[in-house]
């Protein structure tokens, strides 16, 4: 209900997760297209945040490959190219235009200042312990956080088992998780990316405790 940008941002970055996912599925090229095309909304909408998807979709695609589920192909390699240069055509240009009008000054206060620094150093008084967040969840998710902690033993029995939709939220959970958490500076709305999968996590356990 509020007009965040972090809101919208997780909005773009689940929906390209998604898109990825169902690209995987259906083997459809349109589908990796449209997850770019998400992942740049994401980009140009919070910044360094909305490469988030492409960190979780370049874990889970290397667990593929590690445990044989799939192997390189040139395929896969213009899947990739099409995913990033879909991305790429949503939030290169204001970029590149934004160099061109102010040059070192733009690399200094947006890479510099927002990216660098928030990460490495607790600015605008926002320094947190690297486990802040899971305080944060507790808080903010009250009686689901019970749900997620408990559904713990239920998800890693089906990572045990290959459930490759549990080992993606997994992923999609923990990359996110410890982007905010290595950042120094933290507030309670940057992690506002992790709960989707959060909720898809409780969700599953929810369904496989009614069912029992």
């Amino acid at each position: 209900r509020l007009s965040m940008t972090d809101v919208t941002a997780t909005f773009f970055i689940s929906l390209a997760l998604f898109l990825y996912y169902l690209a995987k599925e259906k083997e459809q090229l349109k589908l990796w297209i449209f997850s770019g095309v998400s992942a740049g909304f994401a980009i140009m909408t919070k910044g360094v945040v909305g490469f988030l998807p492409f960190g979780i979709i370049g874990v889970y695609e290397l667990y593929l490959l590690i445990s044989s589920q799939q192997v390189l192909t040139k395929k896969l390699f213009k899947n990739y190219g099409y995913l990033f240069g879909a991305s790429s055509l949503i939030f290169l240009p204001w970029h590149l235009e934004m160099y061109r009008r102010f040059g070192a000054d733009f690399i200094s206060n947006y890479i510099g200042y927002h990216v660098l620094e928030r990460a490495t150093e607790a600015i605008e008084d926002k320094g947190r312990p690297f486990f802040w967040y899971l305080t944060v969840l507790k808080v903010s998710m009250r009686i689901w956080f019970v749900g997620l902690v408990a559904s713990l033993p239920v998800v890693f029995r089906r990572v045990l088992k290959k459930d490759n939709r549990i080992i993606f939220l997994v992923i999609w959970f923990t990359f996110t998780f410890l982007f905010f958490s290595s950042a120094t500076s933290k507030l309670v709305w940057y992690v506002m990316p992790l709960y989707p999968a959060a909720a898809l996590i409780v969700g599953y356990f929810s369904e496989r405790l009614l069912n029992w």
